[in-house]
């Protein structure tokens, strides 16, 4: 959804790039394909709108991390969550003194290292890199979840998800070639002058 999202807000995305979300959207179906085909119920809708509103946050990061510290955007991001969500797991959630000292040590995990240091350098190489290419790179999730799910947890997939790992590797790769510079024996040319 990014690439169609940052079309409607001026965007530009070069071929090697259209190509390379092909790549990506046919892996991650591959992905999650099972022996039953693809079916669409209410958890996929779910699922549907986070990506969505996911799409949304990583165009507006985009355009804000260039014009703003990347660290602080990070920051008020984590506030703004904690101001709108906490009310809403004291109205929607269960609370127990008991359960959240159960969740300390998973609780300091996920908002040290998960959200706090992760998303903080998403935030950073967003700001870097092109958002079509950033969100590309970040649909390697899939192909590191499938791969450590079967070297830590014993999972067993079918060829057909390995495809799909090596079609979004290769959506990766393409999206980092750009069909405007030529390389002569991986030196620019215009290095060379």
């Amino acid at each position: 959804f990014v690439p169609l999202i940052g079309i409607i807000f001026g965007k530009r995305i070069n071929k090697l790039a259209l190509i390379a979300i092909v790549f990506s959207l046919t892996g991650l179906y591959l992905i999650n394909v099972n022996n039953e085909g693809f079916s669409f119920n209410l958890g996929t809708l779910y699922l549907l709108l986070c990506a969505i509103f996911y799409s949304f946050q990583i165009i507006f990061i985009d355009k804000y991390s260039k014009q703003m510290d990347s660290t602080l955007l990070s920051m008020e991001q984590f506030l703004f969550s904690i101001i709108f969500l906490l009310p809403l797991s004291f109205i929607f959630g269960s609370f127990s003194i008991d359960g959240l000292v159960k969740a300390i040590p998973a609780i300091l995990y996920l908002g040290i290292v998960s959200s706090g240091i992760a998303y903080t350098l998403q935030v950073y190489a967003q700001s870097e890199v092109n958002v079509t290419i950033a969100c590309i790179i970040m649909s390697l999730e899939s192909v590191f979840s499938l791969v450590f799910g079967m070297i830590f947890l014993d999972e067993k997939h079918t060829f057909i998800q390995i495809l799909g790992c090596v079609s979004i590797l290769l959506a990766v790769i393409l999206s980092q070639l750009n069909p405007k510079k030529k390389v002569d024996g991986g030196i620019n040319n215009e290095n060379k002058k």
